[in-house]
């Protein structure tokens, strides 16, 4: 869970523990989200300048020292908890949707689509689902959700909407999505 304390410009990351009731303080942060073997979070930070890059954060789910991983948000970690996949912009350039190594070793972050926000590991590890807005006479805006190999390759798009929809879950096949549609 995470929220804001009065008196304070970031929010927290809390963990609680359902069988005693005890919460634990982890990081300032948003959007954490927990590692597949539970041992690790992963977490957007900024301190709201825009002079100041949106870092993604990794640290121990008992708490502890956080580590950067790379600039960006709207992370993801792979099934496998081997990669992760988030938006950046980098300079004079849209958002695009990033793949990384969680460990940094195994190879340098990897562009895979421009114009793409809220990745979405789908099951097995091998791809990514993102969503992108375009102006919409409509309503204002469009989505299109989209699947990308995670090694790089052919876009393909997989949902086109005349107003914005939010990409939540696959099904362990990766064959159904839900997604949220909001209505104009």
């Amino acid at each position: 869970m995470f929220g804001r304390e009065r008196g304070s410009n970031q929010d927290r990351i809390r963990v609680l523990t359902i069988a005693t009731g005890a919460v634990r303080d982890i990081a300032d942060g948003t959007f954490p989200s927990w590692s597949p073997d539970g041992r690790s979070l992963l977490y957007s930070w900024s301190n709201g300048m825009a002079q100041q890059l949106d870092e993604i954060r990794l640290v121990p789910a008992e708490g502890g020292s956080w580590r950067l991983i790379t600039h960006g948000w709207a992370q993801a970690w792979s099934p496998d908890g081997r990669r992760i996949a988030y938006t950046n912009r980098t300079r004079n350039s849209p958002d695009g949707l990033w793949v990384m190594p969680i460990n940094g070793s195994e190879g340098a972050a990897r562009l895979l689509a421009l114009r793409a926000n809220s990745p979405m590991w789908l099951p097995g590890s091998r791809r990514v689902a993102f969503s992108r807005e375009h102006r919409s006479a409509a309503c204002g805006y469009r989505t299109t959700l989209s699947v990308v190999p995670a090694k790089g390759g052919k876009v393909s798009r997989v949902l086109a909407s005349k107003s914005t929809v939010v990409p939540l879950a696959w099904n362990p096949r990766g064959q159904k999505l839900i997604y949220f549609k909001y209505y104009c």
